[in-house]
């Protein structure tokens, strides 16, 4: 193996380790800062039901880490066709993960549930900051997957040096794992 990929390999997995925990933190600050607000005494808390987007949305991003993992396996066998063709998968299902978080955006504001603002409530300010800052995360996988299937198709990767390929494969899956937990908690926080 190439001593540069070497050197790669030691810093730059780590580091993505270091910022998936640090990601891992924040939002269980978030979810926690949900519960405690949730029964603090004062406040009116609504119950929001999370609009159906969200579900497909859901889908969408677990069929798209399934296809993030064929396209890996298929690079680590040398077969760059599927994973050019999986990698390119990946990406619609995540462009459609993206827009279904919007549609799902505009539901809870047809449903009268706001970021900010005198309409807003506890509840929905937690639900559009939680969803909204996975959602920046989400871009930034995105544009991740984006460099990285452009990388695949210029013939960057190969069964010996596919490291931004795995790199990208790790953060997109922990961004799938992620947005698992927060929709399920979302979902069934009106009953904790």
């Amino acid at each position: 193996m190439d001593e540069n990929l070497i050197v790669k390999r030691k810093t730059r997995k780590p580091l993505l380790f270091i910022s998936m925990a640090s990601m891992v933190m924040l939002f269980a600050a978030f979810t926690s800062a949900y519960i405690v607000s949730k029964n603090g005494a004062g406040l009116t808390w609504d119950v929001i039901v999370l609009p159906t987007p969200f579900l497909i949305s859901t889908i969408l991003i677990v069929l798209s880490s399934i296809t993030m993992y064929l396209a890996s396996k298929a690079i680590k066998v040398g077969d760059s066709s599927k994973m050019k063709t999986y990698l390119g998968a990946t990406l619609a299902l995540g462009l459609g993960f993206a827009i279904y978080q919007f549609i799902g955006f505009d539901e809870l504001n047809e449903m009268n549930k706001y970021f900010a603002g005198t309409k807003s409530t506890p509840a929905s300010s937690y639900i559009f900051a939680i969803i909204g800052m996975h959602f920046a995360h989400m871009v930034a996988g995105l544009i991740s997957l984006m460099v990285t299937f452009f990388k695949a198709r210029s013939g960057k990767y190969s069964a010996e040096n596919h490291l931004g390929l795995e790199l990208t494969a790790v953060f997109w899956h922990f961004l799938d794992v992620l947005w698992i937990y927060l929709y399920i908690f979302l979902s069934f926080s009106n009953d904790l």
